[in-house]
């Protein structure tokens, strides 16, 4: 009997304190009532349902019912401002019929693992029989939450109130080659031979609330010879190319960009959203815009003991997007100065190309792997459009 009562009323006092405004807090009365659309007290007998401890939980906040931030350190706990409440755990399967009645489907747990990770990429073209253009790239990824103590991170984007956020550190090896790359002599009018090697840091911000995904970065590397192009395809080629004496020369990477995500029509297994971002730099000035579409299994997420999944989930993913190009220094050398054989003119550089991603993503305990293909438009005059395929793994730590 005191135990209901107890219960009752500390439904009623979440419920109270859930309708008091944090101070600070930008979203006006109309927003609150869309965000919070749908959660009635059925729902927030989460909220009562006892202390039942987690083999690996996660900590939980919803602050005013306009901030949720996932923290992997103690049980769940909800903690309601203004006024502290106190810690309550709950069954991590009553977890997703709450984030449902507060629209929190937009963090991907299949592609994000967890906010400590390290991932390994692979792409090349050779998957699809070709070896030109864009013919090969190695990436390394790791995410984890020291990261932000890099000064670096203070020019990066600053996500929106009540947002979970990731920082990220990728190492990338990239190679161009004309059509030909067993060519000595330049192909003018062809793609010239380029490497790239760089360092980038980066932030994702994720609202739940609003369904939306802040990326921003900063790259720092080198293009021409101090980046390797032709020794890595050495390595892979039984025949060295010789063309790569003709590479772009030396210059400096330094680009800072952003990406924003937001989804328009959601359901529980099925998302659309929008993007737009920019990139500016040495290497790229260019925009987009485009679609994407996911479906996302989400049957092991119910019985989930934190960010990563306890059985098989798996995703399919098609993405579409317009660029617009201003500057690209892997057609067009160092922007500078002038420093190569040969790079193409700005007369002969597509202004618009169209870019396009399809593929699947499987997640087993913290385990992931992803493949997708790969499809760009003709980026200069007369070159061919082009294809390639990307593997990639990631290991939640």
């Amino acid at each position: 009997m005191h135990s209901n009562i107890k219960n009752i009323g500390l439904i009623l006092l979440a419920t109270i304190l859930l309708l008091l405004p944090e101070p600070g807090m930008r979203l006006d009365n109309r927003e609150m009532k869309k965000a919070y659309k749908g959660v009635s007290s059925t729902k927030l007998k989460v909220l009562s349902s006892g202390p039942q401890v987690l083999s690996q939980p996660h900590q939980l906040k919803i602050r005013s019912m306009v901030e949720f931030v996932a923290d992997e350190r103690s049980g769940f706990s909800f903690s309601l401002s203004p006024a502290p409440a106190p810690k309550l755990r709950v069954q991590d399967q009553e977890i997703l019929p709450l984030r449902e009645a507060l629209n929190l489907s937009q963090r991907e747990s299949i592609e994000i693992l967890s906010n400590a990770m390290i991932s390994v990429s692979f792409a090349n073209d050779i998957f699809n029989n070709t070896d030109h253009y864009f013919t090969n790239g190695i990436g390394i990824e790791f995410v984890h939450p020291a990261i932000r103590k890099i000064p670096l991170t203070n020019f990066l984007f600053p996500g929106t109130s009540g947002s979970e956020v990731l920082y990220g550190l990728q190492f990338t090896h990239n190679m161009y080659t004309p059509l030909n790359p067993d060519l000595q002599n330049i192909s003018f009018g062809d793609r010239p031979f380029a490497a790239t090697l760089s360092l980038s840091i980066y932030k994702i911000s994720i609202n739940h609330f609003k369904g939306s995904r802040i990326s921003s970065g900063i790259r720092l590397g080198i293009m021409g010879p101090a980046a390797l192009g032709s020794e890595v395809q050495s390595m892979i080629h039984d025949i060295e190319p010789e063309g790569w004496v003709h590479q772009l020369g030396n210059s400096i990477i330094a680009d800072y960009y952003i990406q924003y995500e937001s989804g328009f029509l959601k359901s529980r297994t099925l998302s659309l959203n929008y993007l737009a971002g920019f990139n500016i730099g040495s290497l790229h000035n260019k925009a987009n815009a485009g679609l994407v579409l996911r479906f996302v299994n989400e049957a092991g997420k119910q019985k989930t003991q934190n960010k990563i999944s306890a059985g098989l989930n798996y995703s399919f993913f098609l993405r579409s997007q317009i660029n617009l190009i201003a500057y690209d220094a892997t057609l067009q050398g160092n922007m500078f100065r002038s420093n190569s054989d040969y790079h193409l003119e700005n007369a002969e550089i597509s202004r618009m190309t169209f870019y396009a991603t399809a593929g699947f993503s499987l997640n087993y305990q913290g385990i992931n792997l992803s493949v997708e293909q790969s499809y760009l438009s003709p980026e200069f005059n007369g070159a061919l459009p082009h294809r390639w395929l990307q593997i990639k793994t990631s290991f939640a730590l």
